[in-house]
């Protein structure tokens, strides 16, 4: 306990040199073969120290600064960067990582021994495609019935040539069975010109419609070419709903009882718990409990815990009725669970030892074999 406690004050005392920061933390840098691009990183740490720059990945040779280390005095410092940009092969995004590395100080003219910190700062060039050619990214949410669904699509033009018009539709299915609900429209972009992004919006609303898992498909055209993306989303309803449950209790003893169940509503639901009684075969209460109780965020999965006093129970099936209950509502499940008898330690032993040798067995075989073949 006193070292767990002397390492825990050890890097307390960690002074803050290392909390060494970069910006921007990415940039997007307009393409154009042999162009030279000028501008400024900005180093940060809260106490003095030294550095260096160095950059890896698709293009490091591009870049130059004024000097290979740097001492930082202030709480930050801005340097230089001079790119020269390259010419590539092939069409697509290139990266390269600009990275401040800390340099650790020397004692008796040897480097110490410690973390050394490195931050980087991500350098992208979109390397236009032939002709005419946009990416798309597509955002939704998920919502409840009776609201509205808003959909995002972004569009960035990574080819060489300007777009006149880009338009298109979004369709909706219904994600189990894949069957058509309805279109609507998305808002148009007018000539995109080449490395630049626009967005395009569409809403569609669920006041109308069933709740469950859908899936909308943005068919979008930009001048002679057309593309396609995809998003689920959920429309949720207030409820939840029992999912499963551990249907086998072993006899002779107090055993948990889980039971899983899923929040249908797009928002947090608080207090869910289940109220439990057990039958026996001939429709008689013999058993009753109530779970814990949980609070459950939007669509989320989890368990309620409850407890069978499984002692004095004869190996059967059993009825249960479940009774979940969350604000001010319920519902309610007819359930069946299998009590088994408890396996004695004899037949654990005779399992375990079948196992075993069976176990041996089959080593020994695969060892006869090796020394046959292996002569």
């Amino acid at each position: 306990m006193r070292r767990i406690i002397l390492l825990l004050l050890i890097l307390l005392a960690i002074p803050s040199v290392y909390s060494l920061g970069i910006s921007p933390a990415s940039a997007r840098i307009p393409y154009s073969v042999g162009a030279e691009y000028n501008f400024e990183i900005q180093v940060t740490s809260q106490s003095p120290m030294k550095f260096n720059l160095s950059a890896k990945g698709s293009f490091p040779e591009a870049f130059s600064f004024s000097n290979n280390e740097f001492y930082l005095s202030e709480t930050y410092m801005k340097i230089p960067i001079k790119l020269v940009q390259p010419e590539f092969d092939e069409p697509g995004p290139k990266t390269t990582y600009l990275c401040a590395n800390q340099i650790p100080p020397k004692e008796y003219g040897r480097r110490t021994i410690g973390a050394v910190v490195s931050v980087c700062s991500t350098i992208i060039l979109e390397v236009p495609y032939p002709d005419k050619y946009v990416s798309f990214s597509m955002k939704t949410e998920n919502v409840n019935q009776g609201e509205t669904v808003y959909f995002e699509i972004e569009a960035a033009n990574k080819g060489e040539k300007n777009v006149n018009l880009l338009s298109g539709n979004i369709e909706m299915y219904e994600k189990e069975t894949n069957k058509f609900i309805d279109s609507v429209s998305l808002t148009e972009i007018q000539n995109l010109e080449t490395s630049k992004r626009e967005k395009m919006y569409a809403e569609w609303s669920t006041q109308n419609q069933n709740p469950g898992k859908y899936l909308a498909v943005a068919k979008i055209n930009y001048d002679e070419k057309s593309a396609e993306k995809q998003a689920e989303f959920r429309v949720g309803t207030h409820e939840v709903v029992l999912k499963s449950i551990n249907s086998t209790v072993v006899a002779g003893a107090i055993r948990p009882f889980d039971i899983e169940i899923e929040n249908l509503w797009n928002e947090k639901v608080e207090n869910v718990y289940a109220d439990v009684i057990i039958y026996n075969n001939q429709s008689q209460e013999i058993q009753s409990f109530q779970t814990t109780s949980k609070n459950l965020g939007p669509f989320e999965i989890s368990k309620l815990k409850g407890y069978i006093d499984a002692t004095n129970f004869a190996p059967q099936k059993y009825n249960i009725k479940i009774k979940l209950n969350f604000e001010g509502k319920y519902n309610e499940y007819d359930e069946n669970i299998f009590v088994i008898e408890k396996q004695s330690s004899a037949n654990m032993i005779v399992g375990i030892s079948v196992i075993i040798i069976s176990a041996i067995i089959i080593l020994l075989g695969i060892f006869l074999l090796y020394k046959k073949y292996s002569k």
